[in-house]
């Protein structure tokens, strides 16, 4: 059914970016990469904490037990991601 529709270009989205100058350059906006594997989704997360943590360093446990519950589900129901 989805053939049949007349097929419209898609319009690119750009947004703004501070170039290295300083100055606010309008780029088109690159598609975001999606994550499809457990492995992935923790390479993700690590370097999201690794920034998170210099601001909150003692909120380190909680930031290893939710990677942790994640990991168990992701092992425990595969193919659901």
């Amino acid at each position: 059914m989805a053939s049949l529709l007349e097929s419209q270009p898609m319009e690119q989205v750009h947004g703004l970016n501070l170039s290295q100058f300083g100055k606010l350059v309008i780029k088109p906006l690159e598609p975001s990469k999606s994550i499809n594997t457990i492995e992935a989704w923790s390479d993700a997360f690590l370097e999201y904490a690794s920034i998170f943590l210099i601001a909150h360093p003692h909120r380190t446990q909680e930031l290893l037990k939710y990677m942790s519950t994640i990991r168990t589900a992701a092992r425990r129901h595969v193919g659901l991601g």
